[in-house]
């Protein structure tokens, strides 16, 4: 992730404030989900990480009676908080009444498809102990790549306990990629896949205009791939095409390689280069369902486990 830090100050409204109670909504060690937490329109509209951040804000989960503290007193940072160039972190302090367990509030309010982590501690010359947990989040909009809520308490006084909340995201501006269907497109998968020898035994079908039309679609939702490296790869499809040759301009073909190893979709349009992230089953689904029955037997295993 190639990232720029900006620091943002929150300033919260009173919807904020109600949002933000949401988002430290946790309690019970239930595995039951509390639902999404932000309205999916807020965060898929938010254009930029600080947008962004101050979305996820306004409905981080908040035990009841939160108050909202303008000058903390030295709660330090948040516990578990990554060092990340391009972070952007909106940070609220509360002062919550006790008896108060952070982690029994977490687990029982946990987002839809969130993963809790903690408890985590720090302490140091110049602050009190520090015991923090952090909400994992699935990315909201296809232009982030980091989406976390992190939660720190320090010791108690005078029957109130400080509260710090960090609404954290890595916002990564992604270029629609556009597929071309003016010319045929072809889709070869294979029935054998090595990453040491590579793929043997392809099938090549050329897609009909509404299949082709529908494999555009999904390939300009897609995200950026996160990036890696391996020693070994192997394609596990490849999607081929060609732009409309144009006044003075001749065509130029357009491929899309779905890699084994790491998983992405690599995608050349001249000399073009674009890293998509190839595990959604929105594109694993129809690739599998284009190709001709009972054939492409290592492709179709291979595109089985997808995501949501």
């Amino acid at each position: 992730m190639a990232l720029r830090l900006v620091r943002t100050a929150l300033t919260l409204t009173a919807s904020a404030l109600l949002a933000t109670m949401i988002a430290l909504g946790l309690v019970a060690t239930s595995s039951a989900s509390a639902g999404p937490m932000v309205p999916a329109t807020n965060l898929q509209r938010a254009n930029g990480g600080a947008p962004f951040a101050h979305a996820l804000m306004r409905d981080a989960p908040l035990p009841r009676g939160a108050r909202i503290i303008v000058n903390p007193r030295g709660l330090g940072d948040a516990v578990g908080r990554p060092s990340m160039t391009d972070l952007v972190d909106v940070r609220a302090t509360y002062q919550v009444r006790l008896p108060f367990n952070l982690g029994t509030f977490l687990r029982s309010r946990r987002p839809s498809g969130a993963v809790l982590s903690g408890q985590n501690s720090a302490s140091g010359s110049n602050i009190e102990s520090v015991t923090g947990y952090s909400y994992s989040l699935p990315f909201a909009n296809r232009h982030v790549s980091y989406e976390q809520l992190d939660y720190s308490v320090n010791g108690p006084h005078h029957g109130v306990e400080d509260l710090r909340v960090d609404a954290e995201a890595v916002w990564l501006p992604i270029e629609s990629v556009t597929m071309p269907t003016s010319k045929p497109v072809t889709l070869t998968a294979y029935d054998h896949l090595s990453l040491a020898m590579g793929p043997s035994g392809a099938v090549s079908i050329t897609l009909s205009s509404s299949q082709a039309g529908r494999l555009a679609h999904v390939v300009a939702s897609l995200s950026t791939a996160g990036g890696g490296a391996c020693m070994e790869s192997s394609p596990l499809f490849v999607i081929t095409t060609a732009t409309r040759a144009t006044k003075g301009a001749a065509s130029k073909f357009w491929t899309a390689t779905a890699q084994e190893c790491p998983s992405s979709l690599d995608v050349v349009i001249g000399t073009r280069h674009f890293t998509l992230d190839d595990s959604s089953c929105a594109l694993r689904a129809p690739v599998v369902s284009d190709l001709p029955r009972g054939e492409a037997a290592a492709t179709r295993q291979a595109l089985t486990g997808c995501i949501e």
